[in-house]
């Protein structure tokens, strides 16, 4: 069999944190590195979340080998509930990747596969002949993360996926340097690496982090909250161990963080007993000073439903702020987010809560995602032949490959998006179109909608949802017997449009329309063709919302048989 090495990005690359999904492809094996999520974006309401299609996987599933998580992000794990039942190779993950995919299947009430092992950093796994992978220690902003180094068919190649340098992190794990060094002396033919980060000239440390949020706790004479993302197991940690130091105990707000923070405990990232000791419910605070309180919560990009974003909106049962209390930011905005974050923080100050953020000069956040400078340090220890800038939008990939160029010893880089690259057995390396593969061309995006899988380029659905929410709705009704005699007049309500007792006026007007059309249509008495009458009186109640109200609902009409 001829021996040829594909890697296909299903997903992670032209946007950022949006459903990181990779397969390395031999000529007998498959091995998925991560299976994530995105979040809903404005041409999507009202959806769970988006995950890849997992087409390609399921034509070739007797190949599929493993699915390698390299940490527990939800854009790189959250489509696990939907995509493991669909592909059920064998998973690897990281003792603390394990508990937070273990705590989302409860979360979502679906029974955990057997199929998996716990990894270790350093062992080599062998999938099949001439296809192993090895975890290496890498530094990000959730405890144990790695990047898998394969070995296929003797090529070697990187998948670092998200990671930074930092000389003086909080939590007890570091970059294993001297395993990166090896592996660069090795010749590594190819480093797919992370460029979310890439315009970002360099990164303060979480120790800087954590000095600089400390003298934020000793001014404080009030409460702090403070807003992080639920994965920042080094915030949690930081805020427990500067609670201890300045005397302040700490409410824990949202699922997400505390499941975070229970697999941080469980894992022994963070001391059983220091959450003892500082951690308290929000109803046993109800006596103590607020100079005495630390407010932990999620909704650092300002989600509507997020623990930040509700204690903004005084929607938190028992929990509140007040004038004087400070709202520590301690994240990053993703671009498309800043709107909904600003107008969180615009909330908080009208309460009187000051804000400190990355937007008026506090440096109270690290990003977990490799700066130009660390993408600099990155290409001098590894050396590879090639560089795939993934995890970014296409200006951030493309911002790598200015990197590279800048450099002295400059490498190829080939940025990949709706495209595969391809090495045969002698050493060819070419980049294919997903347009040249049947299979991958109809490959596309699936939204989880409730308990349904809805295919993204389906958009009736959500240009339905979308243009209800701008317009509103009309509903009209009309009782009719099994002959199809009208035995009552039509009634109407609507969602969206206001307060239905000031809409009477209008329901008039739409009546007044719908027996006009009905009696030149000769269905005054009865209907015959409910399809036409259907329409005729769509069309009648519609205009007058439009002439009284200047809105186009989406108008249905319904017909009850009596």
């Amino acid at each position: 069999m001829k021996k040829y090495m594909k890697i296909i990005p299903l997903g992670g690359v032209g946007k950022i944190g949006y459903r990181n999904c990779t397969v390395y492809e031999s000529q007998d094996s498959i091995v998925v590195v991560d299976m994530g999520l995105a979040f809903p974006e404005d041409d999507t309401p009202g959806i769970d979340f988006t995950i890849v299609d997992t087409k390609y996987l399921e034509k070739n599933i007797k190949k599929v080998k493993a699915i390698v998580i390299t940490h527990g992000h939800y854009d790189h794990i959250g489509g696990l509930v939907h995509m493991w039942q669909k592909v059920p190779a064998k998973l690897y993950a990281m003792p603390f990747s394990m508990e937070v995919i273990k705590s989302q299947f409860d979360y979502k009430r679906v029974k955990l596969p057997t199929n998996y092992e716990i990894m270790e950093f350093g062992k080599t796994y062998n999938i099949a002949k001439d296809f192993t992978f090895e975890m290496v220690q890498v530094m990000h902003s959730i405890p144990q993360s790695g990047g898998v180094y394969f070995n296929i068919n003797g090529k070697k190649i990187f998948h670092i996926s998200d990671f930074r340098f930092d000389k003086a992190p909080i939590l007890p794990e570091k970059t294993n340097y001297k395993r990166l060094e090896e592996i660069g002396k090795n010749k590594l033919d190819m480093l797919l690496v992370d460029s979310t980060s890439a315009f970002s000239e360099t990164n303060p440390t979480e120790t800087d982090v954590k000095e600089n949020t400390l003298k934020v706790f000793q001014e404080a004479k009030k409460a702090i909250a403070i807003c992080c993302f639920s994965s920042n197991v080094s915030r949690v940690l930081m805020t427990l161990q500067l609670a201890e130091l300045t005397g302040r105990k700490v409410v824990i707000l949202g699922a997400s963080l505390q499941n975070m923070t229970n697999g941080a405990v469980a894992t022994g990232l963070i001391d059983a007993k220091l959450v003892e000791r500082v951690v308290l419910r929000a109803d046993e605070t109800k006596n103590m000073s607020r100079s005495k309180l630390i407010y932990l919560g999620t909704g650092s990009q300002g989600e509507e439903m997020s623990a930040m974003a509700r204690l903004a909106r005084d929607e938190l049962r028992g929990v509140r702020l007040q004038e004087g209390d400070i709202l520590v930011h301690s994240a990053m905005s993703i671009p498309g987010n800043e709107e909904s974050v600003w107008n969180m923080f615009e909330l908080m100050a009208k309460k009187g809560v000051e804000v400190k953020a990355r937007h008026n000069g506090f440096k109270i956040h690290a990003s977990g995602h490799a700066s130009r400078e660390d993408l600099i340090e990155m290409f001098h220890i590894m050396k590879p032949k090639v560089i795939v800038p993934i995890h970014g939008t296409t200006q951030h990939m493309h911002e790598v490959e200015r990197i590279i160029e800048d450099q002295t010893h400059s490498v190829p880089c080939s940025i990949a998006y709706r495209e595969f690259i391809q090495i045969d057995d002698e050493n060819m390396l070419e980049v294919h179109d997903f347009s040249e593969d049947k299979l991958l061309n109809a490959t596309g995006e699936f939204a989880i909608d409730g308990s349904a899988q809805v295919p993204l380029e389906d958009y009736f659905i959500f240009r339905q949802r979308k243009f209800m929410h701008e317009e509103g709705a009309v509903f009209i009704a009309m009782a009719v017997n099994k002959s199809g005699m009208i035995i009552s007049q039509p009634s109407i309500t609507s969602k969206g449009l206001g307060d239905e007792t000031k809409l009477q006026e209008i329901y008039t007007y739409a009546l007044t329309n719908i027996y006009r059309q009905m009696k030149a249509n000769n269905m005054d008495k009865a209907i015959r063709d409910t399809e036409k009458a259907r329409e005729v009186i769509r069309v009648a109640g519609r205009r007058a919302f439009i002439q009284h109200r200047g809105k186009k609902p989406m108008t249905v009409v319904d017909f009850v048989t009596i």
